[in-house]
């Protein structure tokens, strides 16, 4: 069955161009329809040409002024260092297609002397995976895809009315880090070159289990030629995960890649899964998407069903999977109603399949069916009300605590839907709390609580539990926003209202942001606040750089309108200066902290001294700064140091304490006593050796009140870290302090050794990291001979180093709990080495058949088989471990029970 799938906007848009250029020469005068644009390219070398005047065009079409379909995306590329890069090529490109050699041959768009580019794109509502990306490249550096939040980010002022952005985006600087030319060769089974196989190289940091940090994007697209060869010509130089997708073959994932890796990929015949996503009535089902999950690990393609409900999907990895699929609800205009939304899925398949047939339909314990209707209507009259929004909480502890009950409603009622034809539908509770409060908002009223509603599941589906509540008249608070020492209004300033806080309860909304719907002030600093009702209130008021002013405390009775209301904003102050004796590296930041009041007890010990952010901005060249609008108080200035790139989070040295005072403060910061130190090293193997390029060392800090080391977990090493170079050696930047090391191999995950004696970074320091590594083979074997064995994909390895007991609660810890992560085993293979210390080894078989499973039991899943071995340092010989693997396990269906929705030939 053929694949359905939309036009790409680039291409049907580079389809137009060509036809005026010799589309129909190169094509044998066929109708210019995108959908043939590839095969007619590829096939002519008039056609190749073409697509680089054509991309030459569309770059000169993109540069034409804004439309109401378009946004103007500006920045500058520069360097790690911050020097701009003139030339660089700057494209907003689908996805597939388009490689990174191609871009650099022939640039949509590239930066001026200031490295500065200014493009038009189309205009999106929320950047996702389908959408096109942003593309940064310049030669000798890695291509960058950088996220585009900044959209989502933008206020809704910029949005047009179909909520497309309007305004132009600075995305600031794009930084590019150096690069290097990567070649590799696809083949099939048989020895012959595959040609057309899509290759994207990405940074195996980004989303590292161990190694958080920030994530680069360093993204680099390839395409193999007639020859099988492919170029990755501005990629990573190390720590690279392959990504090779190919029609008709299996999905290849290969990690880490780094120069010297090589790169002979074999890749092995696929198929594909077609069939048709069908409602209860046998008619298809159009726009679902449909996925595959399978019982081995990695990305998988996503699509869409087309008009008649048919899809088709390739098959990407060996082994079982199940197909999900999900439908959004369609608006019945007839009914009036809402459809739910449908899924479905298939029984566990394998191989490829054609002509599936799956239904879809809500799911069995689907709310959407059981709603409750709310209308408004006057208290005095009964008159209907037809404009309002109602939202619903149904939490017993909400019932008792009126602060978090006002938190639940602040954030439901704004995304809630608005009254149609005068009734308001909600969802109805979960079976396990059937008794809630309802509220009701309407412009020109006062918000409206109906306590204790009780529900019960209906008879009938299409029953629906009908809620009438009375609203009355709205009260009203107004007054003045003026300047507390001089009396003037101040226009400009946010002002809105919430129910006053219980202080005997928790808060929990001390941190939420201005709320869209506040009261901006006029000249004359004047407000209204309305929608509001009977009872207490406090007034919030926001002023750009000025302090944060307290709650202001007021009364309302039913109806009431009150005039009285005057909120006095104190001038903050300025914090300014220049910090000195130190060099400011490209991107380094300056933070002001604010302590809470300190409290002395009986034996005049600190109490409370967490510090709170308040302000942060970037450093001047010179080291210069200014903070407005500062309460009076006390502070600690930090600075943060950006570290190397893809070497950590960078860090944080405390330069000063302050105390601000109305005047507030002026002055240089000596930091000259706060340049970071760094620890270097060398990486030793007295007996076997492993690969350099696949290590990482993180510095981890010891806290100095007990001199014992932070707790050494699984997902705590985000430190300084480098990359251990070609001679065995490494450097860290760090903070004053005292640090263990940790060493980590990137390939498995684990971690080979770390130091047990404190280094201290106070300028420099130099240590040696020796370690004695055995190999032990792994043979994976079924259980009965010649019997059935249970497809692995990983294989984890839980290490407790000799002479350390900090890791045997790890080691001891639940084997079922799936971490995630581990060795790769590819498909077919049936032995693995592994390179470990000296120690205690427990070795897990995994693979990923929980993503099979219907129910929410993602992690706690017995291993496939497990062995424990001690491993001698003195070996050199190696040592082998011969995990015993089950028989491919039952896979639960909607109920538990073991085998559900299993075709007959498989139970």
């Amino acid at each position: 069955m053929p694949r359905i799938r939309p036009i790409p906007l680039w291409q049907a848009a580079l389809a137009r161009q060509l036809q005026g250029l010799g589309y129909r020469a190169i094509c044998a005068n066929r109708p210019p329809h995108p959908m043939t644009l590839g095969n007619c390219i590829s096939a002519n070398p008039l056609g190749r040409w073409l697509v680089a005047i054509g991309l030459t065009q569309l770059a000169a079409l993109s540069q034409t002024a804004g439309s109401d379909t378009t946004v103007e995306l500006r920045g500058r590329v520069t360097n790690w260092t911050g020097q701009p890069l003139a030339g660089a090529v700057v494209a907003f490109q689908p996805r597939e297609g388009v490689t990174t050699a191609d871009l650099l041959s022939a640039p949509p768009h590239e930066t001026d002397a200031e490295g500065r580019f200014a493009i038009n794109v189309p205009a999106l509502t929320k950047p996702g995976s389908a959408k096109p990306r942003l593309v940064v490249v310049s030669r000798g550096m890695a291509a960058r895809e950088p996220a585009l939040a900044s959209f989502e980010a933008i206020n809704a002022r910029t949005k047009g009315l179909d909520g497309r952005l309007r305004k132009p985006v600075d995305l600031g600087d794009i930084k590019l880090i150096r690069g290097t030319r990567l070649f590799g060769r696809v083949r099939d089974t048989d020895g012959r070159p595959v040609p057309g196989v899509n290759i994207v190289a990405k940074d195996l940091l980004d989303g590292h289990k161990l190694l958080r940090g920030t994530p680069l994007h360093c993204v680099c697209r390839a395409k193999s030629n007639d020859s099988g060869i492919f170029e990755l010509p501005a990629t990573l130089p190390n720590a690279v995960q392959l990504t090779v997708v190919a029609p008709n073959y299996l999905r290849q994932q290969i990690a880490p890649v780094a120069v010297g890796t090589p790169l002979e990929i074999t890749l092995t015949p696929g198929g594909t899964i077609a069939g048709r996503a069908l409602d209860d009535s046998g008619s298809g089902v159009a726009g679902a998407q449909v996925r595959a999950e399978y019982e081995r690990r990695g990305p998988v393609t996503t699509t869409h069903t087309a008009a008649d409900g048919s899809f088709a999907l390739p098959l990407e990895y060996a082994g079982r999977y199940r197909l999900r699929i999900d439908a959004d609800g369609q608006l019945d205009d007839e009914t009036d109603e809402e459809n739910p939304r449908l899924k479905g899925h298939s029984p566990v398949l394998e191989g490829s399949q054609e002509n599936l047939e799956l239904t879809v339909e809500p799911p069995a314990n689907e709310k959407k069916l059981e709603k409750i209707r709310i209308r408004a209507v006057l208290a005095d009259s009964g008159a209907p009300i037809n404009n309002f929004r109602a939202a619903g909480v149904w939490h017993q502890f909400a019932s008792n605590n009126n602060n978090y009950l006002e938190y639940l409603f602040a954030r439901a009622l704004p995304n809630s839907k608005p009254a149609r034809t005068g009734v308001a539908e909600i969802a109805a509770p979960a079976t396990n709390s059937t008794n809630g409060i309802l509220r009701v908002l309407a412009e020109g009223f006062a918000p409206a609580t109906k306590r204790d509603v009780d529900w019960e599941k209906p008879d009938e589906p299409t029953e629906k539990l009908e809620v009438v509540i009375e609203m009355v008249p709205q009260s009203t608070a107004s007054g003045t926003v003026v300047d507390a020492q001089t009396g003037q209004p101040l226009a400009g300033a946010k002002v809105w209202a919430i129910p006053r806080a219980d202080v005997t309860q928790g808060l929990y909304n001390q941190n939420s942001p201005t709320p869209a719907d506040a009261v901006t002030t006029g000249p004359d600093g004047k407000f209204v606040l309305t929608q509001l009702g009977e009872g207490e209130w406090q007034a919030l008021v926001h002023v750009a750089d000025r302090p944060t002013v307290a709650p202001v405390d007021f009364d309302l009775e039913q109806t009431e309108h009150r005039t009285d209301l005057a909120i006095q904003v104190l001038a903050g102050t300025t914090v300014q200066g220049r910090i000195t004796g130190i060099n400011i590296a490209d991107g380094s930041k300056v933070f002001l902290h604010r302590l809470p009041r300190m409290n002395f007890g009986i034996n005049s010990g600190l109490m409370s001294v967490r510090p709170t952010q308040i302000a942060r901005q970037l450093l001047d060249a010179d080291g210069a700064f200014r903070f407005d609008g500062i309460p009076r108080g006390q502070y600690v200035l930090a600075m943060n140091v950006p570290a190397k790139p893809r070497c950590g989070p960078g860090i944080t040295l405390p330069i000063e304490p302050l105390r601000v005072r109305g005047k507030g403060l002026q002055g240089d910061f000596d930091a000259s006593e706060d340049v970071p130190g760094q620890i270097s090293g060398i990486v030793r193997f007295p007996q076997i050796g492993i690969p350099f390029d696949r290590l990482v060392v993180v510095a981890r800090q010891i806290a100095d009140r007990n001199g014992t080391a932070l707790a050494i977990g699984r997902n705590n090493y985000t430190g300084p870290r480098s990359f251990v170079g070609p001679d065995g050696r490494f450097a860290l930047t760090t903070t004053r302090g005292r640090y263990l090391l940790a060493l980590i191999d990137l390939s498995t995950n684990l971690v080979l050794a770390h130091t047990t004696e404190p280094i201290p970074s106070h300028g420099s320091a130099d240590c040696e990291v020796s370690i004695p590594l055995t190999q032990v083979r792994v043979v994976l074997a079924p259980e009965s001979v010649d019997g059935p064995m249970a497809l692995v994909d990983r294989i984890e390895v839980r290490l407790q180093h000799e002479g350390d007991n900090q890791a045997a609660k790890l080691l001891n810890a639940n084997i079922n709990r799936d971490y995630g992560c581990g060795i790769d085993v590819p498909p077919g293979v049936s032995e693995v080495t592994l390179a470990l210390p000296p120690g205690r080894a427990v070795i897990l078989a995994r693979n990923n058949i929980v993503r099979l499973h219907l129910g929410n039991n993602f992690y706690n899943q017995p291993p496939l088989g497990d062995s424990e071995l001690e491993i001698d340092s003195a070996a050199d010989s190696g040592a082998e471990c011969v995990l015993t693997v089950s028989e491919p396990p039952e896979v639960p269906g909607d109920n538990g029970n073991a085998n559900q929705g299993l075709p007959e030939a498989d139970k």
